[in-house]
């Protein structure tokens, strides 16, 4: 994976970043999707699977 500086802080932050506002389904937040707890494990799992 690769880190960038955050402005001045000294921080390390990642190039990229997983969002994950669809995650846990769909009640208040149902209009953005709504990715059961099964299927957000498997995109997490994929996720840190491609990482280096």
């Amino acid at each position: 994976m690769k880190y960038n500086l955050l402005g001045n802080t000294g921080v390390l932050v990642s190039e990229i970043g997983l969002g994950t506002m669809t995650f846990g389904g769909g009640e208040k937040w149902g209009v953005f999707g709504g990715l059961g707890e099964k299927e957000a494990g498997i995109l997490v799992d994929q996720a840190l699977d491609a990482g280096e």
